[in-house]
């Protein structure tokens, strides 16, 4: 064989070396393209970089951190109190209806209990008429967690009504 021909084998084993590797790599799987930038050459020749375009994330959902959902409405009462006016009330009006019954030491013993009995149920009477009803609610919260809020008028709401809470106030949404 003469040196000709063994370079012409050479040459086209090196060509095929060559392109069976140019082959190989452009198989390769790994996406590098929407890491990095690439280049596009335009007709004029200049070099323009072009980055791959990154999926649009959606921005963040804005929690309101004092609006929540009803979740329950309890009655409550706070009790009143006796200023004493109805215990003195209750004693008189009960010691005329004991001095009304029975004679003698009896009457006079009917009197001391009617006033007693009036005194405590004056004052009973008195502390219910004074008595304040109102309603705990309870909201759960948006962010997380609940909290109760004490309302005196609860008829606007009813469970899985939306709200926003502010302070000891509570107000549709």
């Amino acid at each position: 064989m003469s040196n000709q021909s063994i370079r012409q084998k050479y040459s086209l084993y090196m060509l095929a070396l060559v392109l069976s590797t140019l082959v190989v790599s452009g198989c390769d799987s790994r996406s590098e393209v929407a890491e990095e930038p690439t280049q596009i050459e335009e007709a004029s020749g200049a070099e323009k970089s072009v980055r791959a375009e990154e999926p649009a994330s959606a921005p963040p959902k804005v929690v309101c951190q004092n609006c929540g959902t009803v979740v329950s409405i309890t009655p409550m009462a706070l009790e009143g109190s006796g200023s004493g006016v109805g215990a003195v009330a209750g004693a008189v009006v009960g010691g005329l209806l004991g001095n009304q019954v029975g004679g003698g030491s009896g009457k006079k013993v009917a009197t001391v209990v009617g006033a007693v009995g009036g005194a405590f149920a004056g004052n009973e009477i008195e502390k219910r008429t004074k008595q304040q009803a109102y309603y705990d609610v309870l909201v759960e919260l948006d962010a997380g967690g609940t909290q109760t809020v004490s309302v005196g008028d609860a008829q606007y709401l009813a469970p899985g009504t939306k709200v926003r809470v502010s302070g000891n106030n509570i107000e549709l949404l």
